[in-house]
């Protein structure tokens, strides 16, 4: 009887010894395995969305950097009807002009049309895709009653 009782206390040996070895090693690697599959979705997920995350952040900041350059309120505040503004072509409208294309370079894949538009929705100045408005080309549809124009201002 002793001896039976020393046979299950003593580790296995020889072939039998490596069966759960093998087994236990097996197991330990295809939790690690799990554990990585089940990470690397979360961290792709994290990655893209913080770059996401920047890229709108910049793009915000660059539009509100651009929004708030004088030249803009400069235009605004010209003397005359719109129509005489765009006509006249000034230094302060053609810096608008140049603003709105330089944000289609800095986002060429998002941004396709740059406008300006005055309080009463009607274009000051267009850029679409590097190409800029002729003054004759700018829309005098009144948006204002668009609720997306409505919000912007």
């Amino acid at each position: 009887m002793q001896d039976a009782h020393r046979r299950l206390r003593r580790p296995p040996r020889g072939r039998h010894a490596l069966i759960p070895t093998a087994l236990g090693i097996a197991k330990l690697e295809h939790d690690r395995d799990v554990a990585q599959v089940q990470q690397t979705p979360a961290a792709e997920t994290e990655e893209h969305g913080s770059a996401l995350k920047s890229y709108f952040n910049r793009a915000t900041s660059n539009i509100l950097l651009t929004a708030n350059a004088p030249t803009f309120a400069s235009v605004l505040a010209e003397p005359g009807a719109r129509e005489d503004r765009v006509r006249r072509q000034s230094r302060a409208l053609r810096d608008v002009t140049r603003h709105l294309g330089y944000l289609e370079q800095l986002y060429p894949s998002s941004i396709g049309e740059a406008c300006f538009i005055d309080t009463d929705g009607e274009e000051l100045a267009r850029v679409v895709r590097g190409e800029i408005a002729p003054p004759d080309g700018l829309s005098t549809e009144r948006r204002s009653s668009r609720s997306s124009f409505r919000r912007s201002h």
